[in-house]
């Protein structure tokens, strides 16, 4: 299967400007959602050209503020030269208002944390995405650095910090602007980080690539029992609108009482989720880059869906679901589709597969190869008063205890509209038991950061 880029074809029609024209180096910045969309091609263009990833491009990042952005303020830095873009920072402000007055203003990327003032109905207080990072021309990477820090630099008074998160360690923002930024004495830190396991296909004998797979001591019995898993079920991928439009809603039903059970309301509780979603699924279909692969028994009853999105010559295994309530879930549905992503991709010519953030044991049963995904905070540039820094401080505490409240009731909802109010007490504290010890042992668990002396 061939993937199908409309941008290159598009880019190749572009004039191409004299580089050496008198117009030189331009820096803008984007605040309107209408301004946001008129640059969708240049967008793809630029991803494409920089090697971005699936969460860095146009059609990830504009449904994300669509479904999310309501109370923030576009932020959009663009560097361009001779009119030509190279350069694209996707920040946005998150502005945390206490009785109606702007407290904190932090510059984030488009795709990151829910803005502060707008938590109402979502669970999460984390990223959706992976490997987020400013996109930037291959060959302009230390101009477009330049250009972002004076102007930062320039507009300080309009942030306080700037927190960027998943971003790789080999992203722009960590292999040239943070060392740009050491230089000039700007202060940051690293937050939490996460792991990311990935498949590395690229190999000049595909045919033999899961052979070798199954040959690796590590994975050679998740691979067997993947592929007896597979002889139970019919795999594919859905070729039709008409097709996805009908198996959406099953996929996020499915996904939603695997999640309930447990005692969290899933994702898909939050309405902007499933809009946000939908929306980045129809762009992909269009555009040739998503396999929604749909795993039925042969009496024909839908078991299990994976949802991979496809970016330049990656795939990202963004979600899965499976009915875990049918006879069927003992020949391992999950399984079925895991491999038959694994063999498309690798018949697709695919280099790479990833199985995105998260240590579970299954992904680790079939890779040994893993990215950082890290968060940073940027201190702004200008000193603050102590006076203004305690009121951040105050107001950054209080949101932590809003936000904690505000989960928490939550899931107590969740939990008794699932096993009623006699049932409530004791799942509520098995969930809360288990959180505590994935919070334990997150913390204990240390994921090496670039040096930051």
């Amino acid at each position: 299967m061939a993937l199908v880029n409309d941008y290159k074809t598009i880019e190749s029609t572009l004039e191409v400007p004299n580089q050496n024209s008198d117009k030189g180096l331009e820096v803008d910045v984007v605040t309107s959602e209408q301004a946001f969309n008129s640059l969708e091609y240049e967008w793809e263009i630029l991803v494409d050209k920089s090697g971005g990833t699936v969460f860095q491009s146009f059609y990830w990042l504009f449904p994300w503020w669509k479904s999310y952005g309501a109370g923030a303020q576009l932020f959009i830095l663009t560097v361009r030269k001779n009119d030509r873009l190279i350069g694209v920072a996707p920040f946005y402000l998150d502005i945390l208002k206490i009785a109606g007055l702007p407290v904190t203003r932090y510059l984030r990327f488009i795709g990151s944390n829910v803005p502060s003032g707008y938590m109402k109905g979502t669970f999460i207080d984390y990223s959706v995405s992976d490997f987020l990072d400013v996109i930037v021309d291959q060959d302009h990477e230390h101009t477009v650095a330049d250009c972002l820090l004076e102007e930062l630099t320039n507009r300080s008074g309009e942030y306080h910090k700037i927190i960027l998160q998943e971003t790789r360690s080999d992203s722009w923002v960590q292999r040239v602007l943070l060392p740009e930024m050491r230089s000039r004495e700007w202060s940051y830190r690293y937050l939490g980080s996460d792991v990311c396991p990935v498949l590395y296909l690229n190999c000049d004998d595909r045919d033999k690539l899961l052979q070798e797979f199954i040959s690796k001591r590590k994975s050679r019995r998740k691979l067997n029992r993947m592929m007896e898993s597979e002889k139970n079920f019919k795999v594919r991928i859905l070729q039709s609108e008409l097709e996805i439009e009908h198996y959406f809603p099953q996929f996020v039903a499915l996904y939603q009482s695997r999640w309930n059970e447990m005692g969290y309301p899933g994702t898909f509780n939050d309405p902007r989720h499933h809009n946000f979603m939908l929306e980045v699924i129809r762009h992909k279909f269009k555009r040739h880059q998503l396999w929604f692969v749909v795993v039925e028994t042969i009496e024909g009853e839908i078991i299990a869906f994976d949802i991979n999105l496809l970016q330049g010559n990656a795939v990202y295994v963004y979600l899965g679901s499976f009915d875990h309530s049918s006879r069927y879930s003992k020949f391992s549905p999950g399984n079925a589709a895991q491999l038959f992503g694994i063999k498309h991709a690798v018949q697709s010519g695919i280099d790479e597969l990833h199985l995105l953030r998260g240590d579970e044991k299954y992904k680790y049963d079939l890779t040994t190869d893993e990215i950082i995904n890290s968060g940073i905070i940027i201190e702004n540039p200008r000193k603050s008063t102590t006076s203004k820094n305690a009121v951040v401080r105050v107001s950054e505490s209080w949101q932590y205890l809003r936000n904690l409240v505000h989960k928490e009731l939550i899931v107590v909802n969740i939990t008794r509209r699932h096993f009623g109010l006699i049932g409530l007490p004791g799942a509520y504290i098995k969930n809360l038991s288990s959180r505590i010890r994935e919070k334990i042992k997150s913390r204990n668990t240390v994921h090496t950061a670039p040096d930051v002396t």
